[in-house]
């Protein structure tokens, strides 16, 4: 609950979801006295209860990195109350993925939906015991729809297409999507050296890509 202590103090409500039954006593306890902190007992990858959230809430977490990629996909694309920023610690190589230069599913999966920010690396030994990697808080910023809906384009689409050029991201697009009419500029490019903008343009571009 130290993260949790520490948001109570500064915002006037904090919605604590906490997968394991057997903490969810001891923080009812500690966080007893404070009426702005509720403690809700569930899995966040499963979590429905989103009467509890606000149109404008902020999303703060410290998740189990094995979750990561389902965690973005359920927050940033899937649920309909979006967060507004998300602030997370996420394995250092996720962050420098999403940040870096080469792009990849991941990366532009969430740049669809939100600016990313790299906050700060935190070292391995920052933890006690130290795990096997270092860490970093990435924020994220203005979570929507917007991209898709400027673009007249529905993000189930957008990602058929990416999905097939990064399964052979080694590729050329003219060799990875042979169902697609590519604009000759975009031929002899690879998926990791284009950016969201040009996958609009080749998306809209391909007049066999079906909804």
């Amino acid at each position: 609950g130290t993260l949790t202590e520490l948001l109570a103090k500064k915002t006037k409500r904090v919605i604590a979801v906490e997968k394991d039954a057997d903490l969810i006593p001891i923080l009812q306890e500690k966080f007893r006295a404070q009426k702005n902190v509720k403690i809700v007992h569930a899995d966040i990858l499963k979590f429905t209860n989103y009467k509890l959230l606000t149109t404008n809430y902020k999303l703060i977490a410290n998740i189990p990195y094995y979750i990561t990629s389902k965690f973005l996909r359920l927050f940033l694309s899937e649920i309909k109350t979006k967060p507004k920023t998300m602030v997370l610690m996420v394995q250092r190589e996720i962050a420098e993925r999403i940040m870096g230069h080469k792009e990849s599913l991941l990366s532009l999966s969430v740049k669809a939906y939100a600016t990313p920010k790299l906050i700060r690396i935190v070292p391995r030994g920052s933890f006690s015991p130290p795990p096997k990697v270092d860490s970093a808080i990435l924020q994220l910023n203005n979570i929507s729809n917007a991209w898709f809906i400027r673009h007249q384009m529905s993000d189930r689409t957008f990602f058929k297409v990416l999905q097939s050029a990064f399964q052979k991201k080694r590729k050329m697009l003219r060799q990875s999507l042979k169902n697609l009419e590519i604009p000759p500029a975009y031929r002899e490019k690879r998926p990791e050296n284009l950016s969201l903008e040009d996958w609009m343009v080749i998306i809209k571009a391909g007049k066999q890509v079906r909804e």
